[in-house]
C-alpha cells in the first residue's frame, strides 16, 4: 500500500484515504507532539517523572499551552467544519480528524481531509495556526504566548 503523505499523486490529499484508521492518524499526531515539545521539556519530565510541582516554568507552560492548542484548534475546526470536510464522517471520525488538522497544521502540514472541500474559516484557522510556528518554532512559540499569557493574567 503507497501512502502518498506530500501529495505528489493527488494534491490536496495527502492522508485522506486514511481519515478513518484511528491507528495511522494516532502514531502520526503522537510523533508531532512528542517531537514537538522540546528537548528541555523532555528533560525535565524525565528528571521529576510525575512531580508536576517540581517541573520548571517552561515545562508547566509547553505542556499547557501545546495541550490548549490542541484541544481548542480542535474545537474550532471541528465547529468550521462541521458542513463542509467533515460531513461524510462519522462523529468519531469527525473528531479524530478535527485533531489530526489541529495538530498538523503547525508542524507537518498533512492532511486527512479534502482542503478543496474546506471552508473559509477553516482554511484560514489552519493557515494562522501554521503561519505562527513558522514565525517561531514550536516550541518557542509554545512557551513564548504561554509565558505572556500568564503575565498578562497575573498583572
Amino acid at each position: 500500500i503507497f501512502i502518498d503523505l506530500f501529495g505528489y499523486m493527488e494534491p490536496y490529499c495527502s492522508l485522506v484515504y486514511y481519515a478513518d484508521n484511528i491507528l495511522v492518524n494516532t502514531v502520526i499526531m503522537l510523533l508531532i507532539v512528542i517531537g514537538g515539545i522540546g528537548f528541555i521539556v523532555w528533560d525535565d519530565i524525565f528528571e521529576h517523572k510525575l512531580y508536576i510541582h517540581r517541573y520548571l516554568l517552561q515545562t508547566k507552560v509547553v505542556l499547557l499551552t501545546t495541550f490548549l492548542l490542541i484541544v481548542l484548534g480542535t474545537l474550532f475546526f471541528y465547529v468550521f467544519e462541521y458542513h463542509y470536510s467533515l460531513s461524510g464522517l462519522s462523529f468519531n471520525e469527525q473528531i479524530l480528524a478535527s485533531c489530526f488538522q489541529s495538530i498538523t497544521a503547525r508542524t507537518a502540514g498533512f492532511n486527512t481531509l479534502d482542503v478543496t472541500k474546506m471552508s473559509t474559516a477553516g482554511k484560514l484557522l489552519l493557515e494562522k495556526i501554521g503561519e505562527q510556528t513558522e514565525i517561531k518554532g514550536w516550541k518557542e512559540y509554545n512557551g513564548y504566548t504561554g509565558k505572556l499569557f500568564f503575565i498578562y493574567m497575573w498583572k
